[in-house]
């Protein structure tokens, strides 16, 4: 599995439709210092909209503190799995709320069932599932004791990210001239773990661009190889550094720092000049030619 816990109330998947209110939420408490990344839901018809919250508080019958949010749209029926634009930061022992919309079609929920003939007992308990209504949000518990909404959260794996080389030397490089070199880091995580990466941080001289800004990382991927093009500063004779910075976004503290340096080539402006003058006289030209030479 790509996720190293799944939050869930809904012991049996989707059983039922609730008709009665198009928004719910589902309360969880962290069970350790984590991210959650996706959440993951039932449509339970075509072309549907979805919207997705991560919360922080429900005070005074309100979902407060924002921590992250997924929308977009689903075109089947079924099982889905949308990843949250943003990394929510969990606390050990900390309630977190997992808030959904959807447009049509109802919400899913789990409930005992009777199937052919045999009882599948669900099991529920007061404050753990809740839906909109016209008084405001209502625990679904008032509504069906063995209920629960069939809304789930994921929490990635640990990832690690780690550089190939710390350093990078560009030298007699001409001034204002545009060198591209290469930044390989890998994931070195748990098996299956996806490290989400973004570049924070680069050297203020020059002009910089880069193949892309951020990505995403599986363990089992190996090294990727980032291109970067440098345009060198137009000063000649001159030696610059800084650090390129490359974090994982699960933890900023977790970064790959490469420090980079260049030092760009002496000017020919005075010896061009010189031979300039004795442009006409080859054979001058040619003796202060090999003096140059062997400065």
């Amino acid at each position: 599995m790509s996720y190293e816990r799944v939050y869930y109330h809904d012991y049996h998947g989707w059983q039922q439709d609730f008709t009665l209110s198009n928004e719910a939420f589902n309360v969880f408490t962290a069970e350790n210092d984590e991210v959650l990344t996706a959440v993951n839901f039932f449509t339970c018809t075509d072309n549907v909209e979805y919207e997705v919250k991560i919360f922080e508080t429900f005070n005074d019958g309100e979902l407060q503190n924002e921590l992250s949010q997924a929308s977009g749209h689903i075109d089947f029926t079924g099982f889905h799995t949308v990843q949250l634009d943003t990394p929510a930061l969990l606390n050990d022992g900390d309630e977190f709320y997992i808030y959904l919309k959807l447009s049509d079609g109802g919400l899913p929920y789990d409930q005992t069932t009777d199937v052919w003939g045999y009882t599948i007992r669900s099991h529920a308990n007061p404050g753990e599932s809740y839906y909109l209504s016209s008084a405001g949000w209502t625990d679904l518990y008032t509504y069906d004791t063995t209920a629960n909404f069939c809304i789930k959260g994921l929490v990635a794996k640990n990832s690690d990210i780690d550089s190939e080389h710390n350093t990078i030397n560009l030298v007699d490089i001409k001034p204002g001239s545009q060198i591209d070199t290469t930044v390989s880091f890998r994931n070195n995580g748990e098996h299956f773990s996806k490290l989400y990466w973004e570049i924070i941080d680069h050297p203020d001289w020059g002009a910089w661009s880069f193949s892309q800004e951020s990505g995403g990382l599986f363990a089992e991927f190996g090294t990727f190889n980032l291109d970067v093009s440098i345009t060198a500063p137009t000063e000649n004779n001159m030696e610059f550094s800084g650090d390129l910075i490359i974090a994982n976004m699960h933890d900023t503290t977790d970064v790959a720092t490469i420090q980079i340096t260049l030092a760009t080539t002496k000017t020919r402006v005075k010896n061009d000049l010189i031979l300039h003058l004795f442009d006409q006289n080859n054979f001058i030209s040619n003796l202060v030619r090999m003096k140059l030479m062997d400065q």
